[in-house]
């Protein structure tokens, strides 16, 4: 079974991921896509060119409301195929040697009714998402750096900004850092975590602190009901 769920950053195997083409992540990127669908190059030979992606474009009806739905492969659609033969006439085959268009089957991707449907995570290769999450990472992680209230700012950018870190800033919430804000609830919040405090500052020449920080403020941290451990989450979401 197949979940549909608001894009984070996380990968989990059988969940389609949903992101509105508005979203800053990808809305520079879905722009520049609408420009070159509405003024297609229609010169040239296909065969000619090496091409990523195939996109196809269409109208289907929802709720009895006409929509343009695109359905987008990331997989080239012309390929050169070697040791292949295709069967012609009196059973004689004949060896492939040029080019061949191939129109996937599987889908990577859907757009529709301005939501951005990832089926695969090498949509995220259409709109460049690891480079919008990278500079996502490196503008919150400054913005947290200014606020005084970390023992060593390079310790913390360093570990901020490597591994899967700045993927983990795809659902960065600002709610969390207001809170932190306040030197009291820094404490408490801190000490829910197991995140070390010297004073009135997060210990984070610590790497591990650092590490915990970055979940604590990306919706990745959250207490177990029962013990009241903190506990790692991939994909928190409002309860139901």
């Amino acid at each position: 079974m197949q979940f549909i769920n608001d894009y984070k950053g996380d990968i989990i195997k059988g969940n389609i991921y949903k992101l509105h083409t508005s979203d800053d992540l990808i809305s520079v990127y879905y722009q520049a896509l609408e420009t070159v669908i509405a003024n297609p190059s229609t010169e040239g030979k296909v065969a000619m060119h090496i091409w990523n992606a195939l996109l196809i474009k269409g109208t289907i009806e929802i709720d009895d409301i006409e929509q343009q739905i695109k359905l987008i492969s990331m997989k080239s659609p012309v390929s050169v195929l070697t040791n292949k033969f295709m069967i012609f006439e009196k059973d004689r085959f004949k060896r492939l040697t040029g080019p061949i268009l191939t129109l996937n089957k599987n889908l990577d991707a859907v757009i529709v009714n301005g939501v951005f449907y990832m089926l695969t995570m090498q949509a995220e290769n259409l709109f460049n998402m690891e480079r919008s999450y990278k500079l996502r990472c490196e503008a919150k992680v400054e913005e947290i750096s200014a606020l005084n209230i970390l023992s060593n700012t390079e310790a913390f950018k360093a570990v901020a900004t490597k591994g899967q870190n700045p993927r983990r800033f795809v659902s960065y919430n600002p709610c969390r850092l207001d809170a932190i804000k306040d030197s009291r609830n820094r404490k408490k919040y801190m000490k829910m975590f197991n995140i070390e405090m010297k004073g009135d500052k997060i210990v984070t020449e610590d790497e591990k602190c650092s590490e915990r920080l970055v979940k604590f403020l990306c919706d990745k941290a959250m207490l177990d009901p029962i013990d009241e451990e903190p506990r790692e989450v991939t994909a928190a979401k409002v309860w139901s």
